[in-house]
């Protein structure tokens, strides 16, 4: 009897493959050298990395914090963040703040 040469396609869930290309990305291997170890073609792994960049390259969701006023006639807002208090008056500059909020937000 024979053994035929075609290789039997594998099937991978969605979990399997989001297991797999975290070991992968943690793993400090080359891609070849992970292929071979894992028994996943080059192509497949080249392809779940393409389609990983795909969905994280989608904008994430704004979500808002609650705001609490505090006085109507207040001459200063604090906007607070985790450990940031930020105090701000009718005479702060805009753009230092957008600034300073982009990297508020970023750290937060």
């Amino acid at each position: 009897m024979e053994k035929s040469n075609t290789k039997v396609r594998r099937t991978y869930t969605a979990a399997d493959k989001e297991r797999l290309l975290r070991s992968f990305l943690t793993s400090g291997q080359t891609i070849k050298q992970w292929c071979q170890e894992h028994q996943v073609g080059l192509s497949t792994l080249h392809r779940w990395r393409q389609d990983e960049r795909v969905t994280t390259a989608v904008s994430p969701v704004q979500t808002w914090a609650p705001v609490v006023t505090v006085s109507e006639k207040a001459s200063t807002l604090t906007v607070k963040a985790g450990a940031f208090h930020i105090t701000v008056s009718a005479d702060t500059d805009c753009e230092l703040l957008a600034n300073v909020l982009a990297v508020v937000n970023s750290v937060c």
